[in-house]
């Protein structure tokens, strides 16, 4: 799939992005420009051809006709293989206009992109990318062979149809943002520091292109060409030099007693400027007395990516830790709290929540008690909402989150057949295609190894089945990926990012 879009680091250490230069402008599309990109907007041709065109070649026909063609090809994967036929094909479904012309018609007939999940080792939980198991393969196999090696990069973080890899799980350095459709990749600069273990978070400001659901007909489509991504890592800081770095206090005491506050080490690369940048964050403690707590405890969890925000939950203690990736890179005067931790007391279950997710634009947050059988499924929120559900109020900083109960289920198969008391679940997937669809790999057999059931659940109706029994999963941490109407370009680095 890659063809002409591949992309491969030059070897003097330089990013190099391949692009078909822009065809005729096809007459049958409207572009606007606008401050961060282009709005795309259809126009419907004044007249067609009519017997003129009946017995010409298709290679005869006017760039105006082949677009309408070509933009009615059920999704990219055709597209992108039309353009290996000929030149003319491929500069004309390069241009931005075509883009614009197909993406409009993709929402006009109420396709949704279809969401599934990856884990650290690429391997896809539903299998709706690709019939394999594995639709990373050709990616990686790429990366080891351009770049040396010694073995396959493993997953860090995924916003959308972009994927963050990095060449090692442990002492990571060496980062690149890829796209699996495009088989597109961009190497990062390294690290200002190495250390074993670090927290890593993936986001971007805005998506390459919008897709409102209360859209109205003529609406256009954007394309922010020009999106942000930040890359960041959390680590525990050193005492040796904590005096030498940048601390952000977003506190809202002038007296501190330092063992009211958490702190915390932050890397953050921005892809404008190509370069890292090493905070200290500080927040307030609040209500725990893990005053020994090192974010290794937190190793488990995988950073999650919603509103500009990025969120990590460990499996222990009830740990939550938010950070505004976007604001801590402006001004230390922030009047909004940027990074906060806080424990969360949950007042309708004993056992901590395990599984934090983004789920249509929001946060969801899942527990299952094995002991009871029920699984809870809650909603993070910012602001509090006048009803009577319950709720757990968490503070951190300047402002309050809010967990909200949406659904109770109980699992438990009466039959023992699908989900027996105290079976363990060793992960939990949102079908963002359908809100009332969650999946879960469960240890059905007590084996307590790599050999898992996938097991599919109706939140509304409590009804569960078994849909793949008896899988190897090499890895129990997922991240959400999307299968776009149109792939996301890879950022663009500052000229010299990659030497640096």
């Amino acid at each position: 799939m890659g063809g002409h879009n591949s992309t491969i680091g030059a070897k003097s250490g330089r990013s190099r992005i391949s692009q078909s230069s822009p065809g005729a402008v096809p007459p049958s599309v409207n572009i606007c420009h606008s401050r961060r990109g282009y709005s795309l907007a259809s126009a419907r041709t004044s007249s067609w051809p009519s017997s003129k065109f009946m017995n010409s070649n298709i290679y005869d026909l006017p760039d105006s006709l082949l677009v309408e063609i070509f933009c009615r090809l059920p999704s990219y994967k055709s597209v992108s293989q039309c353009k290996c036929v000929s030149k003319r094909w491929c500069t004309l479904i390069s241009d931005t206009h075509f883009m614009g012309r197909f993406l409009y018609l993709q929402r006009d007939r109420n396709q949704k992109p279809i969401t599934t999940a990856i884990n650290t080792k690429g391997e896809e939980f539903l299998r709706r990318m690709s019939p394999s198991s594995q639709p990373l393969n050709q990616l990686f196999q790429r990366l080891v062979s351009f770049h040396g090696l010694k073995q396959e990069p493993v997953v860090v973080g995924t916003y959308n149809d972009l994927v963050l890899c990095c060449a090692s799980e442990f002492n990571q350095h060496d980062y690149y943002i890829c796209n699996p459709y495009t088989i597109q990749w961009v190497p990062l600069p390294p690290p200002p520091q190495v250390c074993k273990f670090v927290l890593v978070g993936f986001i971007c400001d805005l998506p390459y292109y919008n897709n409102k659901e209360d859209y109205q007909p003529g609406d256009m489509i954007q394309l922010n060409a020009d999106y942000r991504c930040r890359v960041v890592r959390l680590m525990d800081p050193d005492d040796a030099d904590d005096e030498d770095k940048e601390i952000l206090d977003f506190s809202n005491f002038k007296l501190i007693d330092m063992r009211d506050f958490c702190t915390f080490k932050v890397q953050i690369f921005s892809s404008e400027t190509g370069e890292w940048k090493e905070t200290t964050v500080r927040s307030e403690r609040t209500v725990t007395s893990a005053y020994n707590f090192t974010l290794e405890m937190m190793s488990v969890c995988t950073g999650v990516a919603s509103k500009r925000m990025l969120y990590w939950m460990g499996d222990d203690d009830d740990i939550l830790i938010q950070l505004d990736p976007f604001m801590i890179n402006k001004s230390a005067s922030a009047t909004l709290s940027t990074c906060y931790r806080h424990r969360i007391r949950n007042e309708w279950d004993a056992l901590p929540m395990r599984c934090i997710a983004a789920y249509d634009g929001g946060v969801r947050m899942c527990n299952y008690d094995y002991v009871s059988g029920y699984l809870s499924i809650c909603e993070l929120k910012e602001e509090e909402e006048e009803d009577d559900d319950p709720r757990v109020s968490i503070h951190g900083g300047s402002k309050s989150l809010f967990v909200k109960l949406k659904k109770r289920v109980y699992l438990v198969d009466e039959t023992k057949v699908v989900i027996g008391p105290w079976i363990e679940i060793e992960g939990v997937f949102f079908d963002q295609n359908n809100e009332d669809t969650l999946y879960m790999i469960v240890d059905t057999k007590k084996l307590h190894g790599r050999i898992k059931d996938t097991i599919r659940c109706n939140i509304v109706t409590g009804e569960v089945s078994k849909i793949v029994g008896n899988r190897k999963f090499n890895c129990f941490r997922f991240f959400p990926i999307v299968i776009p109407w149109w792939p996301t370009p890879v950022p663009r680095l500052a000229q010299g990012a990659i030497s640096k």
